[in-house]
């Protein structure tokens, strides 16, 4: 005869270690990484800014044509008209970053703002926000940017715009169906879905319940055996 127990704590019980370090060694790789990639495009995009360049981004070098990176000084090398490709580099980075950065604060803010209504105001609101999401999906990104540059002038921000709404359902999915359970160690928050269904909440409570099996139904307390 096998026998199982469940180990008890609190509902909601969380560690008291901070995510650094809890973290294992690959996950703070990557988030060193996405850190260092995105201070390179500040510091890009402020010297774009200024102007502050190596080399003429369309200065035609013919005796470089095609360099090898480090050749000559110049660090990334030179294209096929010998132009310098970090200057050219740190121009392209100052014309889209604007408005790259345009779609995801639209993504960010109206995604949190949606899901977390949908998250704590269940009912209605979640029904609104569950239909919005579902009519932004059902076009096609592409078919909605060519909408845009038929009815407006064509430029970078109004697809940027596009793209940003479109990517509001899946922040607000996200946002959701995760929010916080707790606002402090003693249980769940109102209006979630532990204080909604508490048998959801206590799965060893209503195993208990339905095979007559005695226990600590509020902590998840109890053995069950099994042949």
């Amino acid at each position: 005869m096998k026998r199982y127990s469940q180990t008890t704590g609190e509902v909601g019980e969380s560690s008291d270690l901070s995510p650094w370090k809890t973290a294992d060694a690959l996950d703070l790789v990557y988030v060193g990484y996405g850190l260092l990639i995105v201070v390179l495009v500040l510091v890009s995009y402020v010297l774009g800014a200024f102007t502050w360049l190596p080399y003429d981004p369309e200065q035609i070098r013919v005796d470089l044509l095609n360099a090898p990176p480090g050749s000559a000084g110049h660090l990334l090398g030179t294209d096929f008209l010998g132009r310098d490709i970090l200057s050219r580099l740190i121009v392209g980075i100052q014309a889209y970053f604007l408005p790259g950065l345009l779609a995801i604060v639209i993504s960010l803010l109206l995604g949190t703002t949606l899901g977390a209504l949908a998250g704590y105001r269940s009912g209605e609101v979640e029904t609104l926000v569950t239909y919005f999401n579902n009519l932004v999906d059902s076009f096609p990104r592409l078919v909605l940017i060519l909408l845009v540059i038929a009815a407006f002038k064509p430029g970078i921000y109004y697809i940027m715009v596009v793209v940003g709404v479109t990517g509001v359902p899946a922040v607000a999915s996200l946002i959701a169906v995760s929010p916080p359970e707790e606002f402090h160690r003693g249980g769940p928050c109102p209006g979630s879905a532990v204080a909604r269904d508490s048998s959801q909440a206590h799965p060893v409570a209503s195993l208990h319940a339905a095979a007559g099996h005695p226990g600590d139904h509020r902590h998840g307390r109890g053995d069950f055996d099994r042949d």
